[in-house]
């Protein structure tokens, strides 16, 4: 009878301590207002509370902030293969190379996204050489590595292409 009593006092004690894990955050969160667009004031006061937009602009800003801060300027010369979404898969020394491009680029003074640079009459032609200039970020484990090629400039004969970016890559003296 004893070991019974004890397993119905764990039982309640993990009941109420899993109660407390499930109800505190939200019992001590901070209000959170969805408002629709036309319903947000002109003039938002400070004590506003964040939008969720917001939470995921600065796990954004996190994670790319460190890649910034570490990642080197490189170019790579090959011949693209095919562009799927926003990954360009390059034929390079016999490898196949993944490359993250930008969704918007200009060419001359055409803006365009992505996937109509290399359409049929674009500026860029699968196929044919062409270099890319770009920010590589390798993380290295134990036993295998990952590099991270983001693609800011890529040039194929007389034409280039530039990433439209919020920043400017430049290499420092």
């Amino acid at each position: 009878m004893e070991k019974k009593t004890k397993y119905t006092a764990a039982l309640i004690v993990s009941l109420l301590a899993l109660g407390c894990l499930i109800w505190a955050p939200q019992a001590l969160a901070r209000k959170s207002y969805s408002y629709a667009e036309e319903e947000v004031p002109e003039e938002v006061p400070e004590n506003w509370p964040k939008l969720k937009w917001n939470r995921w602009w600065g796990l954004k800003n996190r994670l790319w902030w460190p890649m910034l801060r570490n990642a080197t300027l490189g170019s790579l010369t090959g011949k693209a293969v095919a562009l799927d979404g926003q990954i360009l898969v390059v034929q390079a020394n016999g490898d196949y190379v993944n490359v993250v491009v930008h969704k918007r680029w200009i060419v001359g003074k055409e803006v365009m996204d992505a996937g109509e640079l290399f359409e049929e009459g674009g500026p860029l032609q699968y196929d044919k050489t062409l270099t890319i200039s770009l920010l590589k970020y390798a993380v290295s484990g134990r036993d295998h590595s990952v590099t991270f090629l983001y693609a800011y400039k890529i040039k194929q004969g007389d034409t280039t292409a530039s990433a439209v970016l919020p920043f400017n890559i430049q290499a420092t003296p």
